[in-house]
């Protein structure tokens, strides 16, 4: 009998809402985002529009880093009563749009998510004012959060308030102190108070504290078992600020080598070790470091962090989190950088850009100012910054002195005056009055000048400010007072200083002024002034008579009468026979030497440039519009070149002479040989130009007559040949007449001859003509091929016999040459050498080997 068959299988039964809701609970319980998003499109299955579930969708996507997909939700619910203001902001905050995140907060009650977040987007807007207001409303929520404590930190410190960031920490009931710090085990207010500690130029105690909390940091990562890649990614807004605190401390190297390293492990394709903003940041520092230090370098690790928007004249940033400063310090990195490598093209159209992106910023007007500075366009420059500080007086402080620094370097010395007198608290200031009073005295208003110092002066009265400084301002506006005739006035000072201060330099020049106006008061504040000791025994009166006395009443009083021997000696001039030339006549010196010797020869009257090649100019004529016409006359122009197998005469520069030299002693190092022919082949070949043996010989030329003068030099008997700092030397009496007989050789005596050695490969071998080569030295003997070393034995047997010939027939000569003087015994000998007939090489080797026996018999006696 047959099985009977299985009833199909039921459907499965539909989940509960309930359950569904259950099962979301539970899956955001365990932080499980993503599952939970699942669940929620499944109870909206089952129950479509449950306001619930899609909140419970939203969210789950937001904590799930799902931005785009909480969007796309949000928008397929818009149909529905519910308000997704906040969570959108929220969303265009994680995508950046700050801008259009605070729209959306806008008209939204006041509730405390809705001034947290507000407040973080005008952090991120550089809108630090506005940012601490809406913490400040917080302030009524009683929020005991440790991440609200740490925002508030960091918004006080970008407000530029550190200084009142431990008054509110206090206020929070938070200490900040290192020891308090470690017990709260918390990296960000850490991090944060160390941000606050640099503001206020604690840079110790902020080092301290960034190690603490890049300690703490690392733990709290161990813990989660992070591996080191990832701690190292998330500590690098540590590493960074320590790197900049060691900059600000002046340990460069050290700061330097962290910037590097977070910026070249980034570069080199392997996993990135920082964050963009950190890296950014790193970036900016080291070019602040390097300066204009390779500065092509520079620009290229910024244009990879800076990017063109759709949008005209808008620029971006790639994907980074930085405030408002650290923007104006990369942009403005940029800008300096493109300046300096005198690309004030592009830095025009950037600074258009940053002028778009920070209407309500100084630092573009600045940038702005500085490129039509680079183009000498000042004028421009001090409009620009005029019409800004118009327009913006609460904010014109920065503006301001630059304009006063461009109107001085231009000697607009008016405007530059102006400009420093519209910043009221910098009125009193040393350096601010110093300038001013520079300013007006180049106007020639010494009146205005004294009045500043007069204002400085009165302000200094009423301050009561502990660092005071109206004895200094006092005593220098007694001075420039009494430096412009205003005897009366410098004295009031004088004495205000006196009875104030009562200095000795004070009574000094209260004396000297006095004496000057009221001669009673002088005397009277003459006996204050203790004497000096060794005074008593001077006697005024001879003392005015000396040379060294300032006439008073008239140049007679400094009449000295001096001796009559004495005038005459000053009266004889010592007279020296002149020296001339060897072989200069005075009675008949001939023509006189050529005034314009000295100018170079393209200055002298006499030059004549050379005649321009016409050979390459082609026929000028007017030509039809046809194109095949044109093709035709193409053609004809072609076949008009002369046809002559004359060639350009090939040019020698220092590349090609190195090339040259370099495959000479490469040929000579290697026994291979110096053809002419070879190397001029090679010369071709090299430099794509052609090149012949006779251009060849033309360049060795120069160095050729060069080793000659050398050699010659080394034969007198006058020198001393040093091997080991290849040197010629010579006595210095000796040196001198030489000089005048032989100008041309005077460079290489008494200093090393930097070229000895190449000259040395190249010429002091010479080898005979041949089908593939040239002799390369020309020897006027008829043995110059004697010095070729022949492969037969029976040839290197009769080169051996003529070199002891040479040898005996030079030693017949001793007890001849023994007699001679010592400065003809070097030239006679060579001219002894050089008479038997052998070549350069071999006579050289005699003549030096020779010149020792000699020596030695001169010595021995």
């Amino acid at each position: 009998m047959p099985p009977k068959s299985k009833p199909a299988a039921a459907a499965a039964e539909p989940v509960s809402v309930e359950d569904l809701f259950t099962s979301l609970h539970r899956h955001i319980q365990a932080s499980e985002f993503k599952q939970a998003a699942k669940v929620a499109d499944q109870v909206l299955k089952a129950a479509p529009g449950d306001e619930d579930a899609v909140r419970c969708k939203v969210v789950a996507h937001i904590k799930a880093d799902e931005i785009d997909k909480a969007l796309a939700a949000m928008r397929a619910a818009e149909r529905l009563p519910i308000d997704f203001s906040f969570y959108k902001a929220y969303c265009y905050y994680r995508q950046n749009k700050l801008q259009e995140a605070l729209d959306l907060l806008r008209g939204q009650e006041e509730t405390a998510a809705i001034l947290q977040l507000e407040s973080q987007i005008l952090y991120r807007l550089g809108r630090m004012n506005d940012c601490m207001n809406s913490y400040e409303k917080l302030q009524k929520f009683n929020i005991d959060s440790m991440d609200l404590k740490i925002n508030i930190i960091a918004a006080l410190v970008a407000a530029g308030r550190a200084s009142d960031v431990q008054t509110a920490m206090k206020a929070q009931k938070v200490d900040l102190t290192t020891r308090a710090l470690r017990d709260t085990r918390s990296f960000e207010l850490a991090y944060n108070s160390a941000c606050s500690l640099i503001e206020e130029k604690k840079y110790s105690e902020a080092k301290e504290q960034l190690d603490l909390a890049k300690r703490i940091g690392k733990e709290e990562l161990m813990v989660e078992d992070c591996g080191e890649d990832e701690i190292e990614y998330e500590l690098a807004p540590v590493s960074a600020q320590l790197a900049y605190v060691q900059q600000l401390q002046g340990q460069s190297q050290e700061a330097m080598q962290t910037y590097v390293n977070m910026i070249s492990k980034k570069a080199a394709d392997s996993p990135p070790v920082a964050d963009p903003s950190s890296l950014a940041v790193a970036t900016t520092n080291l070019i602040s470091l390097k300066g204009t230090k390779d500065a092509a370098d520079s620009l290229k690790k910024l244009d990879r962090l800076i990017e063109k928007s759709t949008a005209p004249n808008h620029l971006q940033l790639v994907d980074f989190k930085l405030s408002q400063r650290q923007k104006e310090a990369l942009y403005s990195a940029r800008v300096l950088l493109l300046l300096h490598t005198n690309k004030t093209d592009q830095a025009h159209e950037l600074v258009s850009g940053l002028l778009g992106m920070f209407r309500d910023s100084v630092f573009p007007v600045l940038l702005q100012a500085a490129v039509h500075v680079k183009e000498k366009k000042v004028q421009k420059a001090e409009e620009v910054l005029s019409h800004y500080a118009e327009k913006h007086p609460e904010n014109s402080k920065g503006v301001l002195l630059a304009l006063a620094q461009i109107a001085a370097n231009a000697n607009h010395f008016q405007l530059a005056a102006d400009s420093l007198s519209k910043i009221p608290d910098i009125q009193h200031m040393p350096a601010t009055v110093a300038t001013l009073v520079a300013l007006k005295e180049r106007l020639g208003d010494s009146n205005a000048a004294a009045s500043v110092l007069d204002s400085a002066i009165q302000w200094w009265k009423n301050s009561m400010t502990g660092d005071n400084k109206l004895d200094l301002f006092t005593r220098e506006a007694a001075e420039f007072k009494l430096s412009h005739g205003r005897d009366e006035e410098a004295c009031l000072l004088y004495e205000e200083l006196v009875k104030s201060h009562g200095s000795i330099e004070a009574l000094a020049g209260l004396v000297v002024t006095a004496a000057r106006t009221n001669l009673e008061k002088a005397e009277q504040y003459e006996k204050k002034l203790k004497p000096l000791p060794g005074l008593k025994g001077v006697n005024v009166e001879s003392l005015e008579k000396t040379s060294g006395a300032r006439h008073v009443e008239g140049p007679q009083d400094m009449k000295v009468d001096v001796p009559e021997e004495v005038k005459k000696q000053k009266a004889k001039k010592r007279k020296r026979k002149p020296r001339y030339p060897k072989g200069f006549d005075p009675a008949n010196p001939g023509p006189p030497p050529d005034p314009e010797r000295w100018l170079p020869r393209r200055e002298r009257s006499s030059y004549r440039p050379k005649r321009k090649d016409k050979r390459a100019q082609g026929s000028k004529r007017t030509r039809s519009e046809d194109p095949k016409v044109i093709e035709n006359e193409a053609e004809c122009i072609v076949s008009r070149r002369p046809t002559s197998s004359r060639r350009l005469r090939f040019k020698w520069n220092k590349d090609r002479t190195k090339f040259l030299t370099d495959y000479l002693m490469q040929q000579a190092s290697e026994a291979k040989g110096k053809e002419l022919r070879e190397a001029a082949e090679a010369v071709s070949q090299r430099f794509q130009r052609e090149c012949g043996v006779a251009d060849v010989q033309r360049r060795l030329k120069d160095p050729g007559e060069k080793w000659k003068r050398i050699q010659k030099m080394k034969a007198l008997g006058s020198i001393s040949w040093d091997h080991a700092t290849r040197t010629i030397s010579m006595r210095e009496e000796d040196y001198q007449q030489y000089a005048m007989d032989h100008p041309n050789d005077s460079g290489m005596l008494n200093r090393p001859i930097e070229d000895y050695d190449e000259l040395s490969f190249i010429f002091s071998d010479e080898y005979g003509p041949s089908a593939d080569g040239i002799q390369l030295k020309k020897v006027q003997n008829a043995h110059s091929d004697d010095s070729k070393i022949s492969e037969d034995p029976v040839e290197q047997k009769i080169a051996s016999e003529d070199i002891r010939h040479l040898v005996l027939k030079i030693g017949e000569l001793t007890e001849a040459i023994k007699s001679l003087k010592p400065r003809d015994f070097a030239d006679d000998l060579w001219k002894a050498v050089t008479a038997c007939g052998y070549n350069d090489r071999m006579s050289i080797t005699a003549f030096e080997y020779f010149l020792c026996v000699a020596r030695i018999f001169a010595r021995n006696g």
